[in-house]
């Protein structure tokens, strides 16, 4: 029984109407120097900061900087799939079920301007795990 999914997102896209938010860089007082990464890009530009992110009641996700030695940002979106498909946590879901909340969560992330293939990605994580 699958309960909360954690995803680390390969391919996505952030329109520049994306309701990200950006929180901006840290930096050090001795010396004022800022801690910033590029963390994603689109047609408005490249927008830095420590780490982007979008929270709604029934999913985060958060862009952030992976860590050294690793080139990049990770976009990690978590989400409860009993949840998204009847409400709750109380009960199982099966395939079906699972494959309904993917398809509503990728929705609403389009809704918010990040688009992305759900159902792909979780596949391609799902078999990952397995072995």
């Amino acid at each position: 029984m699958l309960d909360t999914l954690k995803l680390m997102l390969s391919e996505y896209k952030v329109s520049p109407e994306s309701s990200l938010r950006v929180q901006p860089a840290s930096y050090e007082v001795a010396t004022g120097e800022k801690v910033e990464f590029p963390l994603f890009r689109n047609e408005a530009g490249t927008f830095y900061g420590s780490k982007a992110y979008l929270n709604t009641e029934n999913w985060n996700l958060t862009l952030k900087p992976l860590p050294a030695g690793n080139r990049g940002t990770g976009a990690f979106l978590q989400f409860s799939v009993p949840k998204n498909y009847y409400g709750s946590n109380y009960f199982s879901v099966g395939e079906a079920g699972t494959r309904a909340s993917l398809k509503k969560v990728e929705g609403e992330l389009a809704e918010n301007g990040v688009l992305t293939n759900l159902e792909e990605q979780s596949s391609q994580e799902l078999t990952l795990s397995k072995t």
